[in-house]
Parts: C-alpha cells; structure tokens; sequence
C-alpha cells in the first residue's frame, strides 16, 4: 500500500510569507531603514518626541530609543514600518486603523505610501503612539 504524504507546498508559502514579513515590518526591516538615515537625526527627533526618563531606561538595558518610539523621519523612509510599532504596541490592524480612528494611516503601513495627506497628519500619530506599549512598562 503506498503512502500518501501531504505536500509541503503549505509550508514554504507560510516560510516565504514570514521572510518577506520580516522584511518589511519587523526589527530587520528597521534596522535596514536605519542604515539610510543619519543618526543625528535620529538622535534630534528622540530628543524632542520621547520622554527622556524613558529613554535613560532603554539605554539602561541597552535598548536604543528608535526601536521602541516612532519617529517621523523612520517613517518617512520606510512608512510600512508603522506596522513594527503597531505591533510593539500590542494592537491588532483593526483595534490600531478602526477603533483608535488613524484609518487614514493605514496606507503607510499597507501600501508604504507617503502622500501630502498622509505626511501633514504624521504629528498627531507619532504624537498618539508614544504611549508604552502593551505590557511594558519602565521599572527603577
């Protein structure tokens, strides 16, 4: 009687889908964002949005202060990366888009579009994201 095995194509598209995941939403495609920007930059923005008590935390436990804070100019250079602090923050797409009323946000992580609409209100959202996420808290 011969053995009928399950193909296994399943698994590769799960395994390719994770892989470009990685790449567009997860620390790797930050890190890789990262490479374009210049740091000053990066460090000016931390200074003005972030709450300094919370970044003294995060270089305490070796922790730069971009891979927990959204910062306009990551966003502006890789706009899907909203969906890394979507995620850090702990909100499905629906809870984060619908109920939190930032659907016109949406695009930046679904499409990595950066239209003039989308760029005016980037304030209000780096604004609104800068609360801990979920389960993180800073402890002395």
């Amino acid at each position: 009687m011969p053995i009928n095995l399950p193909s296994s194509k399943p698994q590769a598209n799960v395994a390719s889908y994770l892989e470009e995941f990685r790449k567009l939403y997860l620390q790797q495609a930050l890190a890789n964002a990262l490479q374009s920007l210049d740091l000053r930059t990066v460090n000016e923005q931390l200074d003005q949005l972030a709450p300094a008590a919370d970044l003294r935390q995060l270089a305490s436990r070796g922790i730069r202060g971009e891979f927990v804070f959204a910062l306009p100019a990551i966003l502006t250079t890789k706009p899907n990366l909203l969906g890394y602090y979507r995620l850090l923050l702990g909100y499905s797409q629906k809870e984060f888009y619908q109920k939190s009323k930032l659907a016109r946000f949406e695009r930046l992580e679904a499409n990595g579009e950066t239209s003039a609409t989308v760029i005016f209100g980037r304030p209000t959202l780096i604004l609104w994201m800068r609360r801990p996420p979920i389960g993180f808290a800073f402890i002395s």
